[in-house]
């Protein structure tokens, strides 16, 4: 990502399926949904976010879909404040959350709110993520 090479890949997919590049570029950092909250944290401690939840709120909130006919709202997302085992302290913005509409917002801060838990330490976030990635055990 810091090469570039990432962004380079993305516009030429963009590029490959019909879009235009330059068109994409202009519009960066400048659109933006109305449909707008900030997710706070609810606890002191460090933020355990699980990806999954978080990407199931982004089918809600319009940067998903579900199916390739499904529709993509442009203004929607997920700006993050925090990383994964970050500390926090409670009422700290966590996320910046954009809607395609209102109830869209309203379902997609619960479940994006579901989706953080706050452990006691560090060690506890990385030892679930790590247990994630254990499909099987060989002994």
């Amino acid at each position: 990502v810091a090469s570039g090479k990432a962004m380079e890949t993305f516009l030429t997919n963009v590029k490959d399926q019909g879009g235009n590049p330059d068109t994409l570029l202009s519009q960066r950092n400048k659109r933006r949904s109305s449909y707008t909250a900030l997710l706070t944290a609810e606890h002191d401690g460090f933020v355990d976010i699980d990806a999954y939840k978080v990407g199931l709120s982004g089918i809600t909130l319009g940067v998903g879909r579900t199916k390739a006919s499904d529709t993509v709202c442009a203004d929607a997302g997920i700006i993050f404040h925090v990383e994964q085992g970050q500390e926090v302290h409670r009422g700290d913005t966590l996320m910046e959350v954009y809607a395609k509409d209102a109830p869209s917002l309203y379902t997609g801060m619960r479940e994006l709110a579901a989706a953080v838990e706050y452990k006691e330490d560090r060690f506890q976030c990385a030892v679930q993520a790590a247990g994630n990635l254990i499909t099987k055990e060989i002994r």
